[in-house]
């Protein structure tokens, strides 16, 4: 891959100069990532002046690519970027996206992440947690938003709201959501379970297998498929559709 190595302006913090014109950011470092939204791009990092010097930042066209390797978790790095639409985090400790509007955002997470998204609001939002990653979603708003959490990732949905929903959850992936959707959709497989309770969903469609287990609130129509020994809990549902063994809360 061919890319261009950035070159950091010490004072007293790193700041990266001339970051413009970014969309796309894959990073695999430690500590703190704070990603915000802002009229112009730059990179800043906070920590002491040997971790400082051990991080590595480099364009790949309108990829930022942000690298190190074993640095203290103390570390802060900084983006503001004004309209980024794909990210891929593997091995940050944390990271939180804050105050964003933006058009479609896709991430993906792996490794130990935890990964907070705040007051974000998209049209289009694609997040896929894979092996523990951990992710939060606190006061979202998604016109449509498609969710893959697999092996042991865990997502928590917070005060979110959306049109469409389509949760896939696989192994031992696990979700949990508050807040409404008009349409809610979950494929779960596995030992995967769904949490839905305060997810106040209009319609809600619920297709399991093996040993998947979902709960969920529908407010105007149910619709389950079942496999194996998957088991649906429901509440509020004026018309059922479908054959699956059902519990009524």
């Amino acid at each position: 891959m061919k890319s261009v190595l950035l070159f950091l302006l010490c004072v007293g913090s790193v700041q990266a100069e001339s970051v413009g014109g970014v969309s796309q950011i894959s990073v695999e470092t430690d500590g703190l990532l704070v990603i915000e939204q802002g009229d112009d791009e730059s990179v800043t990092i906070d920590g002491p002046l040997s971790q400082r010097q051990a991080v590595e930042l480099r364009r790949d066209g309108d990829k930022l690519l942000l690298l190190s390797e074993g640095l203290s978790p103390d570390l802060v790095v900084r983006l503001t970027l004004v309209n980024p639409a794909k990210m891929q985090i593997r091995r940050a400790s944390r990271v939180q996206i804050n105050d964003m509007s933006i058009p479609r955002l896709d991430i993906s997470v792996e490794d130990e992440v935890v990964l907070a998204l705040n007051h974000v609001q998209t049209d289009r939002l694609r997040l896929d947690a894979r092996n523990h990653a951990r992710v939060v979603l606190n006061n979202v708003r998604a016109g449509e938003a498609t969710s893959l959490v697999s092996d042991h990732a865990s997502l928590l949905a917070i005060g979110s709201d959306f049109e469409q929903l389509v949760v896939s959850l696989s192994a031992y992936g696990s979700a949990e959501f508050s807040g409404a959707a008009k349409h809610e959709k979950v494929n779960a497989d596995g030992y995967a379970s769904f949490d839905g309770r305060k997810l106040q969903a209009e319609h809600a469609r619920i297709s399991l297998k093996d040993y998947a287990m979902a709960d969920v609130w529908a407010k105007a129509t149910l619709d389950v498929s079942k496999r194996d020994f998957g088991h649906v809990k429901y509440s509020t549902v004026p018309q059922q559709f479908g054959f699956a063994d059902l519990t009524a809360r």
